[in-house]
């Protein structure tokens, strides 16, 4: 208690300020024996490890031919670790394995002991910054009350404007300033950096923001100014799409973005005719023959190695008996390469799928549609107009063609397999 009163006493004479609230906190748990400065209650988060949501889905077949993608993001996040934050930009169409190689990525993190933040912007919600505040959120939760009791209280008050939940963890927190927008703004974005940058002093911080090609203006603006800060060990990585929104504030943002130094472009193409006979030998369990390689070739130069197309199409020929396995183990095309039957679109492989399950699954997954890439089953019961365990039924069938899945392993919730369907 004397170290603490020397101190003040310096702070005071020397500076003519007084003790931060943090310390000001731990002088009273010091006179209380607070049975809270046990070390490992507040040194350490509790799901450091914890893998959001999102990202936390099994997938269906191993990834193939992206092991350049993956070794690029590998050597930024090796430089956020050694302390200096980085930014990487992944893009490519639509089906071309964007949010795959999210995923894979970040197992790799989190293996590592790394923090994993992730938001994605939605086109049907309008809320500013909303792939940031679903960061943050898990950013919050991540942090241990010392990372949380350091930060001065006006700056986290600024955060809790997108963050209620701070105000669970800190209960000093002051009513955020009133000012003009813009001013308001900065001082958000000045709180968000503040608090990456502590939670990265705990470990490694990988921050994702998925479709920004959906992204608001807001929450491309936060982007950009936390992308040109230094934070620490931060890795930003960004997806977008490259065939969408050609204009508006992602080009704007793109053309600002690369124009750092720091920032690394990752751009996904098409997978090669030996990548396309690897996904064949995945989703069938067999090694292709010579003529089911020719039918793989032939897949390629009709997909252009689109992976979601690929995959589709060879669902689509395993179900018609298009390749068919054999009694070595291997498996072979059941029909000549010429009439294999390719359709023109995914549309009509999905259209083909859907009939399958017939006239009333096809008109409840439509009003599904409508809904969104994600809904509940009460909402679609109620626009449907039958029961729920007739819903339910209905999705589990389509959820057997790798239509639809459980979302995020939420009870009542589906959502589609991907945006293309």
């Amino acid at each position: 208690m004397q170290t603490y009163q020397n101190l003040r006493a310096t702070l005071g004479t020397e500076l003519g300020i007084d003790p931060s609230p943090a310390l000001r906190r731990l002088e009273e748990m010091l006179l209380a024996q607070d049975l809270r400065l046990e070390p490992p209650e507040l040194s350490r988060p509790t799901d450091r490890r914890h893998l959001p949501a999102a990202l936390d889905i099994g997938e269906r077949v191993a990834l193939a031919g992206r092991g350049a993608d993956l070794h690029a993001l590998a050597a930024a996040w090796a430089t956020a670790r050694a302390g200096r934050s980085a930014t990487v930009l992944v893009s490519g169409d639509a089906g071309i394995g964007k949010s795959r190689v999210l995923r894979e990525f970040a197992r790799t993190v989190q293996h590592g002991e790394g923090i994993i933040l992730h938001g994605r912007c939605d086109p049907e919600l309008a809320i500013p910054y909303q792939a940031f505040v679903e960061c943050m959120s898990e950013a919050v939760a991540a942090s241990p009350d010392g990372v949380l009791a350091d930060l001065a209280a006006p700056k986290l008050a600024e955060l809790a404007r997108v963050v209620p939940d701070l105000a669970s963890r800190r209960n000093d927190l002051p009513s955020p300033a009133k000012a003009d927008p813009d001013v308001e703004g900065y001082l958000l974005f000045g709180a968000a950096a503040s608090l990456l940058t502590a939670l990265a002093r705990t470990a490694p911080v990988l921050l994702i923001l998925d479709d920004l090609h959906w992204a608001d203006r807001t929450t491309l603006q936060l982007m950009t100014y936390l992308c040109g800060l230094n934070l620490g060990r931060v890795l930003f990585v960004g997806a977008h799409r490259d065939s969408e929104r050609p204009d508006g504030p992602l080009v704007e943002t793109l053309g600002g973005l690369h124009r750092n130094a720091d920032v690394t472009r990752v751009v996904l193409h098409g997978l090669t005719p030996q990548h396309v006979v690897a996904l064949m030998t995945a989703v069938t369990g067999r090694e292709p023959d010579d003529m089911a390689v020719e039918l793989a070739d032939l897949l390629h130069q009709q997909s252009a190695g689109n992976p979601f197309y690929v995959t589709e199409m060879l669902r689509h020929f395993v179900e018609t008996d298009v390749i068919i396995g054999l009694p070595d183990g291997g498996c072979t095309a059941s029909v000549p390469i010429s009439s294999a039957g390719f359709p023109d679109s995914i549309r009509e492989v999905l259209t083909v799928r859907v009939a399958r399950l017939g006239d009333r699954a096809a008109s409840t997954l439509s009003m599904a549609a409508v809904i969104g890439q994600e809904f509940d089953i009460d909402i679609l019961a109620s626009a449907a107009e039958i029961g729920e365990d007739d819903v339910l039924d209905l999705l589990e069938a389509s959820a057997r063609t790798a239509l639809v899945q459980e979302a995020d392993h939420q009870a009542g919730r589906y959502r589609f397999a991907h945006a293309l369907v």
